[in-house]
């Protein structure tokens, strides 16, 4: 049999389907909201550890053995050759058609893909997503305010007003949240401002600056609600030489 008696047309669609089906599989994989994954067990231990790369090389190894093997029949048993990657061919055409079918669900929504059965995961998880960007969009407007306090540019009163504007700051489990953690109090621009004080004197534990803005932020606390400032922010004065900076509410 000479090499051109060889099923080369059958071999380069085999390694076309091969191709298609590695490049539906990164699709599907990386915008299947999880509703899609990949089902051979060793390949998906390959992507795990060895990234994009390796499943493709694992993929590549694969397919390799399998033509090889193939041309190997045929060269002595050229119809059971032709046989054999026409078989493979239509295996894995089977595949990508699979595959097609998943990707059109997937551009059309995650619930198309994961089914009925999965609506209340995904929604759960839109509104986890939802509540992280709320808490995002507080935070930044924390930030903004605590910076402003430490240069003395604004006063509680002031940043109580722009994080009261915040969609989190009218969230009832969050106020019961800083409830508990400053109790005793219970209005909501008092504990809002001494969540302010405490993520400013975080950011100043072992600084000079330290002390004087405690008594500032104190006395302004103090002068704006009627109300001593809470335990909570004030018991940082006992870390301030020994601890560094700690994450707050």
């Amino acid at each position: 049999m000479t090499l051109w008696a060889l099923p080369l047309g059958r071999l380069a669609a085999f390694a076309a389907l091969g191709a298609a089906d590695f490049l539906l599989t990164a699709y599907l994989l990386r915008h299947g909201g999880g509703g899609a994954y990949e089902a051979n067990p060793l390949a998906r231990w390959v992507l795990r550890q060895h990234g994009w790369l390796g499943l493709a090389g694992f993929k590549t190894a694969t397919m390799g053995v399998a033509a090889v093997l193939a041309l190997v029949v045929a060269w002595h048993n050229p119809p059971l050759g032709r046989r054999l990657l026409t078989a493979c061919c239509l295996a894995l055409a089977g595949v990508v058609v699979y595959s097609t079918v998943l990707t059109v669900r997937v551009r059309r929504g995650p619930e198309a893909l994961a089914g009925a059965d999965a609506a209340p995961i995904l929604a759960q998880s839109r509104r986890i997503d939802a509540r992280l960007r709320l808490s995002e969009d507080y935070r930044a407007v924390v930030e903004s305010v605590v910076d402003d306090l430490e240069r003395g540019s604004c006063n509680l009163d002031d940043g109580v007003d722009r994080l009261a504007g915040t969609a989190m700051a009218q969230d009832p489990a969050w106020f019961n949240t800083l409830r508990a953690l400053y109790s005793p109090i219970e209005d909501p621009r008092p504990l809002l401002a001494a969540s302010l004080v405490q993520h400013t004197l975080i950011r100043q534990l072992g600084r000079p600056g330290f002390r004087p803005l405690l008594e500032r932020l104190r006395q302004d606390y103090r002068s704006t609600f009627g109300l001593d400032l809470p335990d909570h922010p004030s018991r940082l004065t006992n870390l301030h030489d020994d601890h560094p900076p700690q994450a707050s509410l």
